[in-house]
Order: C-alpha cells, then structure tokens, then sequence
C-alpha cells in the first residue's frame, strides 16, 4: 500500500475529509487529492500531515501492509458494511411494524 493510501485511511478513521485535511495541514484540497492518489509527498508537507494524524513521518512511510493483507480487509469492511445495511433495513422495517401496532393498539395507562 502506498503513502497516499495510508494517508486516505488515516484521514477517513478520523472521519476528515479532503477538504478538511488540507485546512488542517495548510495546503489545498487539490493537492490532498494529489498524494492520496499517487503516493507522491515532499518531506516538509509529509512532516506537516503526519503531525496532524498523530503519526510519526518515519513510522507513516515505512509502514506496509501486504497487498494480500490489504485484499483481505477490503473484503471484510464490505461485508461488515452489507451487513450493517441490512440490520439497518430491518430495523427500519421492524419500526414501521412497531408503528402500525401502535395506532392499532395505543398503549393503555
């Protein structure tokens, strides 16, 4: 995986986006969008942004995941995400349920 990718998920965990990013480190958006996708940073701007995810740069540039690794928790943060859809879908069905049996029998005091 390379630095832009580890920048991207570090962003994301934090709930940041681009936007948010680049005002955090002083810089645009355009150029977040830029290192995200290509990986390509300069040591001062790399100095900046590992600050501000509260990783150390050294740490942050030689972190690696393998690519077998990395296939591998895709694939588990989208079925977890299928799955939190569908609890959602029946939670929502359930409270419309919930709702009906409500009107048809009002709670008594």
């Amino acid at each position: 995986m390379h630095l832009g990718k580890k920048i991207k998920l570090l962003r994301l965990a934090k709930g940041w986006s681009q936007n948010e990013l680049a005002i955090k480190i002083g810089r645009s958006r355009h150029l977040v969008a830029y290192i995200e996708q290509t990986g390509k940073i300069n040591k001062g701007t790399l100095a900046i942004v590992s600050e501000v995810l509260g990783v150390p740069a050294k740490i942050l540039a030689s972190y690696s995941i393998s690519e077998d690794k990395d296939t591998k928790l895709h694939s588990v943060i989208s079925k977890l995400e299928e799955t939190i859809n569908e609890l959602n879908e029946k939670c929502s069905a359930m409270n419309a349920k919930l709702a009906e049996l409500e009107k048809k029998c009002p709670p008594q005091n």
